[in-house]
């Protein structure tokens, strides 16, 4: 597993985004990125065990690990996986609003995580906006066919 991180300033607090070429991304703030990764590089699962990671990812082929960090106290974590082509379809057909189109994401997309969790605002909106990034990546591919 090859992970290579980015630096990059995201809402005025430093985030590294790690991408693993099995799929995974990981998005936490810079100051709790040591943390978020074990010694081999990889991200560390700490929402669910490496056996039930392992059955979703044979599941669902394709994972994405979201980590949200604000500070060493308050970490969470997500596990979303790619969107079908019918979820892309109904989220372009729901544009005109936006708070169907945040629930069918976090309803069709995370598999597991700090579910309670996303009824902070905060949390929520951070979830969305990696969920969105990665459909912005699946409506790319579907453009272009």
């Amino acid at each position: 597993l090859k992970t290579i991180v980015i630096q990059t300033d995201y809402e005025d607090a430093g985030t590294a985004i790690m991408f693993a070429t099995a799929g995974a991304a990981v998005v936490v703030p810079g100051a709790a990125l040591k943390d978020s990764a074990q010694a081999d590089g990889k991200s560390k699962l700490w929402v669910i065990g490496q056996d039930e990671f392992n059955q979703l990812e044979a599941k669902f082929k394709r994972l994405y690990i979201i980590d949200i960090a604000f500070d060493v106290d308050e970490r969470y974590q997500f596990i979303a996986k790619r969107p079908t082509k019918d979820v892309i379809q109904a989220i372009g057909e729901s544009k005109d609003s936006p708070f169907k189109v945040s629930d069918m994401m976090i309803k069709n997309m995370v598999v597991a995580g700090n579910m309670e969790a996303l009824d902070d605002g905060v949390v929520y909106s951070h979830v969305i906006k990696q969920l969105t990034g990665i459909v912005k990546d699946g409506k790319a591919l579907f453009t272009k066919a």
